[in-house]
């Protein structure tokens, strides 16, 4: 006797009698379904009267018959149409045991028009692929249809593999080490493990998998192993190292070389600042200093000896004035030539 899954989608509405073929027709079924053509005949055979329903109840419109899908206005229809096709030629390629072709059809046809009976054919496919984790996971899934569409045939199957693939199941556990204020993120095959299924063994394929661990400014692990039927593998993931390239340059982020080019270009302007004060503080210090050494001259002709106060203290200003000066216009010399190569070695930062 065939299995519950057959050639029938099962679709999501839940209603059993809108199918598309059962998997079963008895011979009751046969002589049900001659006696209603025979009726049907004779009632197309007395235009203008209409069948009344069994109940005696006035008939609220044409009749429609159970076994032919409601037809969705627009794109509904033809999305039900593909799903059909595609449910149709997945379950012949799982009968000839292609099974990744086969997958591959029924899982795109669920996607178009969810149901229970496609969900249970996806389950076999990968079950005789060998993806027993990826067969249980579907299963479970078909199960929690058949329930829902009150399907005790396909509850029963579906209990029955579940039953024979629980304990050929191969489990990963990963725990992870470190800090807990660095932000690890984990993957196994390329999908994201949350911490709180760490430690926690998790259901996967039979062979080759690879673990991943990166974490913000450290050097990422990973980790390629194989697993068989019924193993349990325990993956210690350490603590990330530290990353020296992470922090060595500030290329590497955008916004700390932005930083460091701004800065570097704000000293510039500075230090010309300066030396262009310095220098401007130098002259006037010098014209400072010709100034006195005039009222010295003036003071104190001559090349002999100076007596005069007036002119002992103008000698003396002008020699303060002029180390000054001569201070003032090095240091100023120094500052803008720096500001100077400040910006000119520095980039500009555009937003």
């Amino acid at each position: 006797m065939p299995p519950p899954y057959c050639t029938d989608r099962g679709r999501a509405t839940g209603s059993q009698a809108k199918e598309r073929r059962p998997c079963v027709i008895s011979g009751a079924m046969v002589r049900l379904a001659a006696l209603s053509v025979v009726l049907g005949l004779l009632v197309a055979s007395r235009p203008g009267e209409a069948a009344a329903p069994a109940s005696g109840l006035p008939s609220a419109g044409p009749a429609v018959s159970a076994s032919a899908p409601s037809a969705a206005p627009g794109g509904g229809a033809r999305k039900e149409a593909i799903a059909e096709a595609l449910f149709d030629e997945g379950v012949a390629l799982l009968e000839r045991g292609q099974f990744d072709a086969a997958c591959a059809k029924l899982e795109e046809s669920q996607r178009l028009d969810p149901g229970g009976g496609t969900m249970l054919n996806i389950a076999r496919c990968h079950e005789g692929a060998g993806r027993i984790a990826t067969a249980w996971s579907a299963y479970r899934a078909a199960l929690a249809l058949a329930h829902r569409d009150a399907r005790e045939d396909r509850i029963h199957y579906a209990e029955a593999h579940l039953a024979a693939l629980t304990p050929r199941l191969p489990k990963l556990v990963v725990r992870v080490v470190g800090s807990p204020d660095v932000e690890t993120e984990v993957l196994v095959d390329g999908v994201r493990l949350g911490a709180a299924a760490w430690g926690s063994p998790q259901p996967v394929d039979i062979g080759k998998h690879r673990i991943e661990a990166r974490a913000p400014g450290r050097r990422a692990f990973t980790l390629d192993l194989a697993i068989a039927e019924r193993e349990t593998r325990d993956v210690l993931v350490p603590e990330l190292a530290i990353d020296p390239s992470a922090w060595t340059s500030s290329t590497k982020d955008p916004a700390l070389g932005a930083t460091a080019t701004n800065g570097l270009r704000t000293l510039g302007y500075v230090s010309g600042g300066l030396g262009v004060a310095a220098l401007v503080t130098g002259g006037i210090l010098g014209a400072l200093a010709l100034d006195a050494d005039g009222i010295a001259e003036r003071a104190c002709p001559g090349t002999g000896p100076c007596t005069n106060p007036r002119g002992l203290d103008a000698s003396d200003r002008a020699q303060s004035f002029a180390t000054s000066a001569t201070i003032s216009l090095v240091s100023g010399a120094v500052l803008l030539a720096a500001g100077i190569v400040l910006l000119v070695t520095s980039p500009r930062v555009h937003d």
